[in-house]
C-alpha cells in the first residue's frame, strides 16, 4: 500500500510522459490536445495534497472506528479504481478531475492507519 500511496509523490516524474499523451491522443476525437503545456501539469500536485491534507484527520478517525486492516483494503481498492478512472480520461482536464483528487482521497484514507 505504501507504494502506491508513493506514486503520488513521483508526479513530477511521470507528468511528460502523461502531458506528450494528452498531447498526441487526447481530446474527444483522439487526435491529440494541441493547446495543453507543461506548465498545466503543476496543477496535480497541489491538488492531491490539498485533498490529502483535508482527508488525513478523517483516515486517522476512521482507523480508530474501523478496523484498519478494512480500512487499508478499501483504501487500495479506491487506489486500484483511481487509476482506471485516470486511466479511461479522454481530456487533460478530466484527468484532473479524477487523479489528484481520487488519489489524495486513497492517501488520506490509508497513509496513517499503518503508521
Amino acid at each position: 500500500m505504501m507504494k502506491v500511496l508513493g506514486c503520488v509523490f513521483l508526479w513530477g516524474n511521470i507528468s511528460p510522459y502523461v502531458l506528450s499523451y494528452f498531447y498526441h491522443f487526447g481530446g474527444k476525437n483522439g487526435f491529440g490536445e494541441k493547446n495543453i503545456r507543461m506548465s498545466d501539469t503543476v496543477f496535480v500536485t497541489p491538488i492531491n495534497l490539498l485533498v490529502v491534507m483535508f482527508t488525513n484527520p478523517l483516515g486517522a478517525y476512521l482507523s480508530k472506528i474501523w478496523n484498519p486492516k478494512l480500512l487499508i483494503a478499501s483504501g487500495t481498492s479506491l487506489a486500484v479504481i483511481a487509476a482506471l478512472l485516470a486511466s479511461v480520461a479522454q481530456s487533460f482536464r478530466l484527468f484532473l478531475l479524477t487523479y489528484p483528487i481520487t488519489f489524495g482521497l486513497v492517501c488520506g484514507f490509508c497513509y496513517l492507519p499503518p503508521l
